[in-house]
């Protein structure tokens, strides 16, 4: 990830650690100049005991970020340094915006620990799906419900230099249906087509067939113009605020769609030129205007 230091220092942030043996040592993350005369040259190196950089690095001038989801934390980094700032724990102490489809409406619940819920749940970010924005590194939760992972179908989002994490239930998916009230699904797993656009199945592996909450490597949020989107398997895309002040029902702008549900496919990133949004599913592109 591309950045500048406070001095102005152009920089580059890389990530080492994964899944299946990789062979790029040590683990952890380098901050590499881009500055004349010092290209290449490494600035600093956190190297933790363990984990996986299964994360976008996000930086800015002041903190690099270090998320782990063996142990459900974030490391705050210092910059400059690369000295360890802080560890900020992503399942004590959190406000957890549930839906309840009986009463139809939100539940708060304040300040909870999730490890100590019944079950016990681990929060395990969906990897390559976060983004930093001002203070806040946001991310979507994987979800499976006999793994414990959650909160299910949450958008998150951690603090850097308080803390305060938060969590906001989304709808799995909605059904829209001409002259109809759109139909949001909550809490469902969902299935998806792999079906593209010439009528060829291009899958084989049953975790791609599913909605993109366990296991997806989905598409990288987006941000511009005060909003943040994600986007699933399902093709399901939100848009939120990404300035709310609280995360909460009213920062969910909007949960539109690329197709049918159930026959839309994408693991993609929106991009963004000249006032329009460019996203494609895995049949079409679609382009967004005014």
């Amino acid at each position: 990830m591309f950045g500048n230091l406070a001095d102005g220092t152009p920089a580059v942030l890389q990530g080492r650690g994964a899944y299946h043996g990789v062979p790029e040592l040590p683990i952890g993350l380098s901050l590499t100049s881009l500055a004349p005369g010092r290209e290449g040259r490494t600035q600093w190196r956190f190297e933790p005991a363990k984990g996986k950089a299964a994360y976008t690095q996000h930086w800015n001038a002041k903190y690099a970020l270090w998320m782990d989801s063996d142990s459900s934390q974030q490391h705050v980094l210092d910059a400059t340094t690369g000295a360890l700032v802080r560890t900020q724990s992503l399942t004590a102490k959190v406000d957890w915006r549930r839906f309840d489809p009986v009463a139809a409406k939100y539940e708060l619940l304040s300040d909870v620990d999730l490890s100590a819920q019944t079950p016990v749940l681990k929060v395990f970010p969906a990897q390559f799906c976060n983004i930093l924005l001002g203070d806040w590194n946001w991310f979507l939760c994987y979800t499976e419900a006999g793994k414990h992972l959650g909160p299910p179908y949450c958008v998150g989002r951690v603090h850097l230099e308080t803390g305060k994490v938060e969590y906001l239930e989304l709808p799995v998916s909605v059904e829209r249906e001409v002259g109809k009230e759109d139909r949001l699904i909550w809490g469902q797993p969902q299935k998806s087509s792999t079906v593209n656009a010439r009528g060829i199945d291009i899958v084989s592996d049953k975790r791609s067939q599913g909605d993109g909450w366990w296991w997806g490597y989905l598409g990288s949020p987006t941000a511009v113009g005060g909003r943040v989107y994600f986007t699933t398997m399902l093709g399901i895309t939100y848009a939120l605020d990404a300035k709310a002040a609280v995360l909460d029902e009213k920062a969910l702008l909007s949960v539109n769609d690329l197709g049918t549900p159930g026959q839309t496919w994408s693991l993609n990133s929106i991009s963004f030129a000249n006032g329009r949004l460019y996203h494609p599913s895995m049949k079409e592109v679609v382009c967004i205007g005014k």
